[in-house]
């Protein structure tokens, strides 16, 4: 039985990381445990020390619809197009 190996830190979850998605999304899409993840966060940030800062500053810049908001452009669109 072989085990696939990642060479620490994983440079797509550091990026995915540093976009301001969080480590269990991160795990979750790679479909690796949220322990290992954070392992290599962890590292990433040893490397980089301005990671952590980076990563709050991406998710402060996200934007959230609740979904009357993601309604409201619909029905505005079929009043423009009516």
């Amino acid at each position: 039985m072989t085990t696939a190996t990642r060479r620490a830190p994983d440079p797509e979850w550091v990026q995915v990381y540093r976009q301001g998605i969080s480590s269990s999304l991160i795990a979750a899409g790679a479909g690796a445990a949220s322990s290992t993840v954070r392992y290599h966060l962890r590292l990433a940030v040893q490397a980089d020390l301005g990671l952590p800062a980076a990563h709050k500053a991406a998710q402060r810049s996200v934007t959230r619809q609740t979904p009357a908001g993601q309604r409201a452009p619909c029905r505005r669109h079929r009043v423009l197009q009516g």
